[in-house]
This record gives C-alpha cells, sequence and structure tokens, in this order.
C-alpha cells in the first residue's frame, strides 16, 4: 500500500482492524478451499462421482467469479494482483473440462 500503519490510523483509526480482518478471512478461505479440494481429490475422484464434479462447479466458479468480479468492479485490475485467481479459475476452468467425462459417466 506504499504507506505507513501510523499513516493509515491518522487517517481512520478503524482501517487497520479492517485490513486485518480481511486478510485473516482471506487467509481462512484459501485454507479452507485447499482442505476441501485436496481430501475430495484424494478420496473423491471416481469414475462416475457426479457429485464431485458438479461441487467442484457450483463450489468454485462462482467463488472465482466473485472474487474476479469485485475487482474489475472497484477498478483495482493490476496485472500482478489479479494473475493468482485468473490463473486459479484457468485451472479451475481445464480441471472440470479434462474430468468432466470420467466423473460424470458411470
Amino acid at each position: 500500500m506504499s504507506t505507513t500503519a501510523d499513516a493509515l490510523r491518522l487517517g481512520n483509526p478503524r482501517l487497520i482492524p479492517l485490513v486485518a480482518h480481511d486478510r485473516a478471512s482471506f487467509g481462512g478461505m484459501l485454507i479452507s478451499s485447499g482442505l476441501i479440494l485436496l481430501l475430495t481429490a484424494l478420496w473423491g475422484w471416481r469414475r462416475g462421482e457426479r457429485w464431485l464434479w458438479w461441487m467442484y462447479l457450483l463450489g468454485f466458479a462462482p467463488a472465482y467469479a466473485a472474487a474476479i468480479g469485485v475487482h474489475l468492479a472497484v477498478g483495482y485490475t493490476d496485472f500482478h494482483h489479479l494473475t493468482p485467481a485468473m490463473g486459479g479459475a484457468a485451472l479451475l476452468t481445464v480441471g472440470l473440462s479434462l474430468g468432466r467425462e470420467y466423473l460424470t459417466r458411470g
């Protein structure tokens, strides 16, 4: 942010707790999403497990759409900042495309 904690406190004393809350919730979301993805990939990935493919699509696609959409809506479109989200969305698309036939057909 190219500033100091003191400068942020001067601007608004509630800004630092807001940023800390944002970072903590983002970190928690990453950990929980990562665990869900890991555990289902290790033990749920079997031929014909249609529910898994739909869970990935209906769970992760809206999350990526919201995360990227919010950045676009507020004008925070820095390439380096959006690269991880765009890369994750691309990997999700590739994974869903490659796994669709295996998971949705018996």
